[in-house]
């Protein structure tokens, strides 16, 4: 993470640290990855000098290393008080809020950053992004050419708006030859559906990198319904990782959120039943267990079928399948390791529904 310039450079401070040796010492710890201790010393210092931006930023930056969004989107609102004009506090406020699940928020934050700093390339990659989560595929790319032209070659993140330009000049490419096939074919009969090969992959491609999975290809056995297959590690407490998958012949798109551990076999018909019992009233997607590896998932499905498929529909399922997987992981670990029953387990996860 970015540190705020202000904290200046010393040893190690004594009983009677000053607010700058404390925020001085925070970096330190925090460039080590004690974060509880970074935390720790920014708090010391802030109490000490409350209206200093330095460790107000910093202590942001840590809490989101830690984890900790909604307390990293506190400080960097505090930050943004003391120097309303701070860019990189707006830039990193918009990143937290768009992992928070604000994207009207997030991108208040970015077009004022762009705004105020229109050389920055950080904050050009950064809208460019959500950009392509939102669909928002020709300004996403308008971002992330600019952020290149601007960023020195040593850019930290040159390669990943390098690789999400690539992703969103090919998704703009199938969507030209969409566009050439419908004019052709616009007297067609039965053609509404029409997509020519490698668009809905390159769409899903374009908002897994916006959103910071991974796009690459995992290889999979050859059928007639051709998947495309992609992984990423979550491992985050009991989500362990996610598997998306991708058909463009029978156009259907598959996500699956994995959990960690699988569950024993003697705990396995404890599961079933909790999983059935938080399946009642589901909307858009299902939890699901194999009973061959005791494999437990929460998956949600797309089916395209004639239309187009839509950035904001993958988008939308990623967060769905996220927010389901996330409320009920807690129940589940329980009933895992036998601490509970299942009964007890989906009452305390739907009391704080």
């Amino acid at each position: 993470m970015t540190k705020h310039d202000e904290s200046p450079k010393g040893d190690a401070p004594s009983d009677t640290s000053s607010w700058a040796d404390l925020t001085n010492r925070g970096n330190g710890k925090q460039e080590t990855g004690d974060l509880p201790a970074a935390i720790t010393d920014f708090s010391a210092a802030i109490a000490l000098a409350p209206d200093e931006l330095a460790p107000r930023y910093n202590r942001a930056n840590a809490h989101g290393l830690a984890g900790d969004i909604e307390a990293s989107i506190v400080d960097y609102t505090e930050a943004l008080r003391i120097d309303p004009g701070f860019v990189p506090a707006l830039i990193r406020r918009g990143l937290a809020r768009q992992q928070s699940d604000d994207l009207e928020g997030a991108a208040a934050d970015l077009n004022r950053a762009v705004s105020l700093d229109p050389e920055s390339p950080d904050a050009h990659g950064t809208r460019g992004s959500l950009r392509a989560l939102l669909g928002d595929y020709a300004g996403a790319r308008q971002d992330c050419e600019r952020a290149l032209s601007l960023a020195p070659e040593d850019w930290k993140q040159r390669t990943d708006v390098t690789e999400l330009l690539d992703h969103l000049t090919a998704a703009a490419a199938a969507e030209g030859e969409r566009e050439d096939d419908g004019e052709a074919t616009e007297t067609d009969e039965g053609d509404e559906d029409d997509e020519p090969n490698g668009a809905a992959i390159a769409t899903v491609e374009a908002v897994l990198k916006a959103a910071g999975w991974s796009h690459d290809r995992v290889p999979e056995e050859t059928d007639e319904d051709e998947w495309a297959s992609y992984a990423t590690s979550i491992d985050q407490g009991p989500l362990g990782s996610a598997l998306v998958r991708v058909s463009e012949p029978i156009r259907r798109f598959l996500l699956h959120i994995v959990y960690q551990p699988a569950a024993p076999e003697e705990h396995r018909a404890q599961v079933a039943e909790l999983i059935t019992r938080a399946n009642d009233g589901l909307c858009d997607g299902n939890f699901e267990m194999s009973y061959r590896t005791g494999e437990v998932r929460y998956k949600v499905a797309i089916d395209w079928s004639g239309t187009l498929l839509d950035p904001m529909l993958i988008r939308n399922a990623i967060l769905n399948a996220m927010d389901m997987a996330e409320a009920y992981g807690d129940a589940l670990s329980a009933v895992l390791t036998g601490k509970l029953t299942a009964l007890q387990a989906i009452e305390a996860a739907e009391a704080d529904l």
